[in-house]
């Protein structure tokens, strides 16, 4: 009798120590092989990047596990929660040892413990701030100036609100009416408006549009060759309703008024192009590289400042890409006078010019969208006024 009691609590016992064991286990802060992090302020995806990949330029890899809830690789909002997927090649989270040593016997169960906390501290070798420390001259190399950090270059002001040059826009789909066309000059966020193309031409509900507004031939200042037809972003806007012959369109966005005759072309989204600015010196030498003009400035702004758009007369057929850095100068200090931008003569230089002066550094620029002929850019540092005509370099 006392055998049976005896084997019963034993039996007993080898039910309960495994439930204890999986019900005293933390639950796993990753989903599968793949962590969730939530944004904190200031964060972007390059710095996310960094921090689990150790690489800012594998933040595609998060942006397309995300795509369900950040349209927009610039959009990250604190508190946000996103899948980290696991590096390529990376082996399973550490979590999974302890899962492997709880069915062992009871008796292993306490040597597989230690190896658990060694996982964090593998981590540790990874962080530069002791090496950095123990050299005088590393160690302010590390901290960057905000100019010099990694970052997004442009955001959706730059993307979807500027201008650009083209001969290749179809200019068939147009906004033609509105309920309030008799009671408002120009249609703003939320207005419903009709657009001259319904379901025979393939129009169906959700196609967002980009609105544009065609501002005509756009000259060269120096060379006066035609660069092609010059297009200002309007806005945004999303089919709600089809019809036969014309569909109804929300305005989603309103970067400017839209009018009756508005162009409607499908938007493509564009990433904003992320890295390391450094502005350029004032006696820093020519680079030799790539060199164009400033060719059109937004609303025709005569005297340019960070933070402004402008148009240079080089392209994709140059190898220009977004997020490539210009420099922009001024050939020498005698030879520009600004006449008015609005009439597209920028700087017109004096034939009496001296010679052997060094060019003038005026700021940096970095390329935010490029067509074939020319590039939009942002200024992003100036040293001057900044104008139509003055001179850009590649860094």
């Amino acid at each position: 009798m006392a055998t049976r009691i005896a084997l019963a609590a034993f039996a007993l016992l080898l039910f309960v120590l495994p439930c204890r064991l999986l019900a005293d286990e933390p639950m796993s802060a990753t989903a599968g092989a793949a962590t969730i992090h939530k944004v904190q302020e200031g964060e972007t995806l390059w710095t996310i990047a960094e921090k689990y990949y150790g690489d800012g330029k594998l933040w595609p890899k998060i942006w397309d596990a995300n795509k369900d809830k950040v349209s927009n690789a610039q959009s990250l909002k604190a508190g946000d929660e996103l899948v980290i997927p696991p590096k390529e090649g990376e082996a399973p989270a550490p979590e999974a040892a302890p899962a492997e040593s709880a069915p062992a016997a009871g008796e292993q169960v306490s040597p597989e413990q230690p190896p658990v906390p060694e996982a964090p501290a593998a981590a540790e070798p990874a962080a530069p701030a002791p090496a950095a420390e123990a050299t005088g001259e590393e160690a302010p190399a590390a901290v960057t100036s905000e100019t010099e950090a990694t970052r997004p270059l442009a955001d959706d002001l730059d993307l979807y609100c500027s201008f650009f040059v083209s001969d290749g826009i179809d200019e068939s789909i147009r906004l033609v009416a509105s309920e309030h066309q008799d009671s408002k000059f120009g249609f703003d966020v939320d207005d419903l408006v009709f657009i001259n193309k319904g379901t025979v031409d393939g129009i169906e509900n959700g196609i967002e549009y980009m609105a544009l507004r065609s501002d005509g031939k756009m000259v060269h200042p120096a060379s006066h060759n035609n660069l092609g037809t010059l297009y200002a972003m309007l806005g945004r806007a999303t089919v709600v309703c089809t019809f036969e012959k014309a569909s109804m369109v929300r305005i989603t966005q309103a970067c400017f008024a839209m009018e009756l005759g508005t162009i409607m072309i499908p938007f493509k989204e564009a990433p904003a192009p992320i890295g390391k600015f450094k502005p350029t010196e004032r006696c820093d030498p020519a680079t030799g590289k790539n060199a164009g003009w400033i060719v059109h400035s937004q609303d025709n702004i005569i005297g340019l400042a960070e933070g402004h758009n402008v148009l240079i007369d080089l392209g994709s057929r140059d190898g220009v890409v977004p997020g490539d850095i210009f420099t922009i100068y001024r050939e020498d200090l005698s030879r520009g006078r600004l006449l008015q931008a609005s009439s597209g003569a920028g700087l017109q230089y004096s034939p009496g010019a001296v010679e052997g002066l060094p060019r003038w550094v005026l700021g940096d620029l970095v390329v935010v969208m490029t067509q074939e002929k020319t590039s939009t850019a942002r200024i992003v540092s100036t040293n001057g006024d900044i104008a139509i005509g003055d001179r850009v370099e590649l860094q």
